[in-house]
């Protein structure tokens, strides 16, 4: 069956399947372990796609929380991502194809990714795309107490903070609800504004309640 005319992203860790998500039309390569970043880079270049860096040290599908694992988790998933960045400048368009992926809450405790995403500007040294999932998070259930299913509003306060910086993605479920937020958030921040001939549509109002009797 034809793809549809969107750009679409494979999440793989296995050669062979990215080569063949390629062939088959990906345009994005995500590349979820720690690892074969060299031989993933290889691949995106060959098909003129792009290609994700993950920071995430743990085996495939495996949870490691450990509150010690890292000095400085910024400094250290930073210095990481920039050692995985030089891995690849041999590689002609290799780099400006690629987007770097902090991992939060891969490997790491629930501080751990919140500190990630406090200081999600400190990766924009790394002059490149910096992607951050953040949709329904474990760190944002630590905070609000929710399940997956309740942390629409936990996620959205995420997107708040990390709409201004460099060039970021945002990885959602929710993207009506995100888009909703984010036009909002450009008008109040005075990126957009509402003409003067502006109305609501009448099915779009609020219904008031019809008097008793």
């Amino acid at each position: 069956a034809a793809l549809p005319d969107v750009p679409l992203s494979i999440d793989t860790y296995r050669l062979e399947v990215a080569e063949a998500a390629l062939e088959a039309g990906a345009s994005i390569l995500n590349n979820i372990i720690g690892a074969l970043h060299v031989e993933f880079a290889e691949l995106a270049v060959r098909f003129g796609a792009a290609h994700v860096i993950t920071h995430n040290p743990g085996a495939p599908k495996t949870k490691l929380l450990e509150d010690d694992r890292y000095g400085d988790v910024v400094t250290d998933v930073a210095d990481y991502l920039a050692d995985q960045l030089d891995l690849i400048r041999h590689l002609p368009g290799a780099v400006e194809a690629t987007i770097v992926d902090p991992g939060v809450d891969l490997a790491k405790t629930p501080a751990q990714s919140l500190e990630l995403l406090r200081r999600a500007d400190e990766f924009d040294a790394l002059g490149v795309p910096v992607l951050m999932a953040i949709s329904r998070k474990d760190v944002i259930g630590a905070i609000t107490l929710t399940p997956p299913e309740e942390r629409l509003a936990g996620t959205l306060a995420a997107v708040g903070h990390l709409r201004t910086g460099g060039r970021r993605i945002l990885r959602l479920h929710d993207v009506s609800e995100a888009r909703r937020y984010l036009a909002v958030a450009r008008h109040l921040d005075g990126l957009e504004s509402l003409g003067a001939d502006a109305r609501l549509a009448p099915e779009l109002r609020r219904k008031r309640a019809l008097p008793e009797g």
